[in-house]
């Protein structure tokens, strides 16, 4: 499911689209039925903002991706994003979850020093999206018209959107833990955020330090590996699937 947000604004000075949030407020795992996916794709590429939500993660986390399809490239979503009366933004969420879910957006916006944020929440029905689950999965047969079993090596989405593991501060700055890869849980993850910060080292892992320019460009403060999974150190708000520093 795509989720479609375009931003204008009727202020002759530049006004700002600071963040993007999604609250889920139902989510139920599906204990029966079938899904048929399509596999062919559909419609034509756009210049839009791409963006993907883990609708199973709570808080939801929104990872940003720079928009390949198009060229020029359309890079990924870093907030603040300005807006002025002679261009506008459109954001695309794409929503991944393995329940049925039902969830509203949130858009944080600036504009003459007044700050405010809109919600999106279909007459406070909420939107809705179903994801394949346990659920057995078939897929099109065009030629034959018909549905048959489907074909594992097609992808459905993405796989590496980073799981968030708390905040704690930083230098008096708010710092988001994320657990950007590899086979750990958050309680590994916050170990090794918490050593960090305490300027120790956790059981084989290594941490390296953005420097500011670095840090306001990317989000990023820190990084730490080790030989199967990777930790980041970042600002609180929308980081992309791969992290990466300079």
């Amino acid at each position: 499911m795509q989720f479609l947000i375009t931003a204008t604004t009727p202020s002759r000075e530049a006004s700002l689209i600071t963040g993007i949030h999604v609250d889920v407020s139902n989510r139920t795992r599906l204990k029966s039925g079938v899904v048929v996916a399509n596999t062919t794709g559909c419609g034509a590429n756009s210049n839009n903002r791409l963006m993907d939500m883990n609708l199973d993660q709570d808080p939801v986390q929104l990872g940003s991706r720079d928009n390949i399809w198009v060229k020029p490239t359309v890079p990924a979503v870093r907030f603040p994003v300005q807006l002025t009366t002679k261009d506008s933004e459109a954001f695309e969420l794409s929503a991944y979850t393995d329940s049925f879910v039902r969830f509203s957006v949130k858009v944080d916006w600036r504009v003459h020093g007044k700050t405010g944020t809109s919600l999106f929440d279909n007459k406070q029905r909420g939107y809705m999206v179903a994801g394949f689950g346990d659920l057995p999965i078939y897929q099109l047969d065009a030629g034959r018209k018909t549905i048959i079993p489907y074909d594992n090596d097609i992808p459905l989405g993405p796989t590496s959107i980073p799981q968030v593991c708390g905040e704690f501060l930083l230098g008096g700055q708010r710092v988001q833990i994320l657990n950007v890869s590899g086979n750990i849980d958050c309680a590994v993850a916050a170990k090794v955020a918490d050593a960090y910060a305490t300027g120790k080292k956790y059981r084989g892992w290594s941490c390296s330090t953005n420097s500011q320019s670095a840090t306001r460009s990317t989000g990023v403060f820190s990084h730490c590996d080790n030989r199967k999974a990777r930790v980041a150190l970042v600002r609180p708000g929308i980081i992309g699937n791969s992290i990466s520093t300079p």
